[in-house]
């Protein structure tokens, strides 16, 4: 889980300073929503993830 979650971010982290690069003022409102709501999904997605693995021990 640990090095699916470090690629996660590099991919975010890449993808961020791609869009930063080519927009920098049109659209960081709307990236920045994104990306945290991405955020938000991935971190629930682990507590998930987290949880099933304590039941299933």
């Amino acid at each position: 889980m640990k090095k699916k979650l470090l690629f996660l971010l590099g991919m975010i982290y890449f993808i961020t300073i791609v869009i930063l690069r080519k927009y920098p003022e049109n659209h960081m409102c709307s990236f920045l929503t994104g990306v945290s709501c991405a955020l938000t999904v991935v971190f629930f997605m682990y507590l998930v993830d987290k949880k099933q693995n304590i039941k299933n021990k």
